[in-house]
């Protein structure tokens, strides 16, 4: 009884895990500044978390995150922004 209740348990753990692995999405996008230009190295963090990303050359980024994540960009000399992520999975930053 005790080994059938361990399996179940474990059984569980797993497929919870599966779960939270599905719970992540990729969101693509670009940062700019109001002129349109690339801002190259922002920062793209998914708020309440380590997880960051650089936006490159071209201004773009992708990151993966929790479903309905909010992201803070920044940028040295603009105001930094938030962005709640939705059903949406590409973006066009403008700080």
């Amino acid at each position: 009884m005790k080994i059938k209740s361990f399996l179940v348990l474990l059984c569980l753990a797993l497929c919870s895990t599966v779960i939270q692995a599905q719970e992540k999405k990729t969101v693509t996008g670009v940062v700019q500044d109001l002129r349109g230009n690339p801002l190259s190295g922002a920062t793209i963090r998914e708020v309440g978390t380590q997880n960051a990303v650089s936006s490159n050359a071209s201004g773009a980024f992708s990151i993966q995150v929790k479903l309905n994540a909010t992201l803070l960009v920044t940028f040295v000399g603009f105001a930094e922004l938030q962005v709640k992520t939705g059903t949406k999975s590409n973006y066009v930053v403008t700080l």
